[in-house]
């Protein structure tokens, strides 16, 4: 069992540093192929390339590491809030409403004055 484990974090390391050294060659071509003939840019080399792609991952998607993404937690708390509700009963549904207005309801008061103010100006 342990050896399997190991064997696995093995070929994940592998294909990380295999995927990693890709993506460092192709942005360094890419780089190489249109900066210095557009812009009359410097070349730059491998390890300039790589940077380039750290600097960038950070600038457009953070620190969150590339396997967990947004998709995986989309829609939870809706998921989670349609099962609580379905579990309830009609009386405790506008409990619950009620609760929610009383919390919210500077919210709720904004919102309806606007409503009222587009039924007035569309029924004019």
């Amino acid at each position: 069992m342990r050896r399997h484990w190991i064997l696995y974090a093995l070929k994940v390391a592998f294909f990380i540093s295999v995927g990693f050294f890709l993506f460092g060659w192709v942005i360094m071509k890419l780089w190489n192929l249109t900066v210095p003939s557009l812009f009359s840019g410097p070349m730059i080399t491998f390890s300039q390339a790589l940077g380039i792609f750290v600097i960038s991952r950070l600038l457009l998607c953070g620190v969150r590491p590339l396997w967990k993404g947004k998709s995986n937690k989309r829609g939870y708390w809706r998921r989670k809030m349609e099962k609580h509700l379905s579990s309830m009963t009609p009386e405790e549904k506008e409990k619950l409403r009620q609760a929610y207005a009383r919390r919210c309801g500077q919210w709720q008061e904004e919102e309806k004055q606007k409503e009222e103010n587009r039924k007035e100006v569309v029924n004019q």
